[in-house]
């Protein structure tokens, strides 16, 4: 089977919460005929490709298809990938427009430019899934600052947790992550009309994260 192909079965989509690129990006509040439920797997292995493909099943699912919001400085996107992002990446290539994107293309950039470096893959399973969306959806930089503080003692490397822990670290985390785009609506008010949207992303990721079954046995921190 082509490779595209295979990828597109691997990641049904669909207009499900479109995206908030970069560190302050839009998102309006999804109608019931947008919504998608594609639950996590049943059980997945803690790393490697199949972490990354559990990560990219809820980001690609909430950053949807084809979209060009007026309101958002991104401009065109599809796949929540912009039309500067996917220009850069194709470099010295003929000038292509981001609708034309494919899948294939689009996890590349997500895997170079979101995942490695966020350092997704040192983290725990969820804490990665967390840690990957949050880039995608508010920048690498901002998702670097709330790990530190949801979980100081992050260092290089592989991090360990026993699953309680994760569980503190990941809950700390995306109250970190709502108490920020309370933030920016208190600071910039006319994006209040994008907050439901915005949580409603938390929301679903909490319950992503639920369903997630792991093939292995996180240890404690020695």
């Amino acid at each position: 089977m082509d490779n595209s192909i295979q990828m597109a079965a691997m990641y049904p989509l669909g207009g499900f919460l479109p995206s908030l690129r970069g560190t302050l990006c839009l998102q309006h509040v999804p109608s019931p005929s947008e919504r998608l439920d594609h639950p996590a797997p049943a059980t997945v292995e803690c790393g490697g490709a199949a972490l990354f493909n559990l990560a990219m099943r809820f980001v690609l699912q909430a950053e949807g298809r084809y979209g060009n919001d007026p309101h958002d400085s991104g401009g065109a996107t599809k796949y929540g990938i912009t039309q500067g992002v996917y220009s850069s990446y194709r470099k010295s290539e003929p000038e292509k427009k981001v609708k034309g994107i494919s899948l294939t293309e689009a996890l590349e950039i997500y895997r170079r430019q979101y995942w490695r470096l966020a350092h997704c893959a040192d983290l725990p399973a969820r804490l990665a899934v967390v840690q990957m969306d949050t880039a995608v959806n508010m920048g690498v930089g901002t998702a670097r600052d709330m790990l530190d503080r949801a979980m100081p003692m992050c260092t290089s490397g592989t991090v360990q947790l026993a699953t309680w822990e994760e569980s503190l670290v990941v809950s700390k985390y995306l109250t970190l992550r709502r108490q920020r785009y309370h933030l920016i609506c208190h600071k910039y008010p006319g994006k209040k009309i994008y907050l439901r949207g915005w949580l409603n992303r938390i929301d679903n990721l909490e319950q992503y994260l639920g369903k997630i079954r792991l093939n292995c046995a996180p240890t404690a921190v020695p």
